[in-house]
């Protein structure tokens, strides 16, 4: 891998992977290549040249590292945003009270199988809610038939491409507690956060702190 950084004259490698360890880094900083890992929740000792961490949490975290001293990026400073949620940062929200558009979305995958029981709290809602299907989804009959079943219009969107505009339409949205939340923050989209995972609930915790 280092001897094909080289060939082909790669002067930075950006790691967003959970399975990147320890050795995979220190395979790739034999090059000449820089090096920046994006941290994750494995809390893998890192062997590169850069950390970028967005998370509230990552400044309180204890980091360990072999070689040289990365440099650190931490915090919301350096939370990595898609193109479309970086331009509504930008734009103010009106908000709606009582709300009458709702959205469910619990990030690429529906691990804990919270969407039908977050449909089912808007049991005879007089307003639209949206709820997004991300691609790895493996309860996609369940949604269904919670839809089917209750009285409320769903509106069940795969892997919607806009979700800042989503977002934005949403008076509230129930969400998971991944990088999801920090896109509705940037809309200004009030939410309901839901932990799927653990490590989630060290993010869910700092947005507490920080209310």
């Amino acid at each position: 891998m280092a001897q094909a950084l080289e060939k082909n004259a790669i002067d930075t490698v950006f790691i967003d992977l959970f399975e990147a360890d320890t050795e995979y880094q220190q395979t790739l900083s034999q090059s000449d290549s820089k090096i920046v890992v994006r941290h994750n929740y494995l809390n893998h000792t890192v062997c590169c040249d850069t950390v970028v961490y967005g998370d509230l949490h990552a400044p309180t975290l204890d980091y360990k590292w072999v070689g040289t001293e990365p440099e650190f990026l931490l915090g919301p400073d350096y939370i990595l945003l898609r193109e479309q949620f970086r331009e509504v940062a930008r734009k103010e929200s009106d908000w709606q009270s009582p709300p009458t558009q709702v959205l469910i979305t619990m990030g690429g995958s529906d691990v804990s199988n919270t969407t039908p029981i977050a449909m089912e709290a808007f049991d005879n809602f007089s307003g639209n809610v949206d709820v997004v299907i991300g691609p790895g989804f493996s309860n996609i009959e369940e949604i269904k038939r919670a839809a089917d079943s209750l009285p409320t219009c769903f509106n069940l969107l795969y892997s919607p491409e806009n979700m800042a505009e989503l977002m934005q339409q949403a008076d509230v949205a129930v969400s998971a507690v991944g990088g999801t939340v920090f896109e509705l923050l940037a809309t200004r989209t009030p939410f309901i956060g839901i932990p799927q995972v653990e490590n989630q609930m060290q993010r869910a915790e700092a947005l507490r702190r920080n209310e």
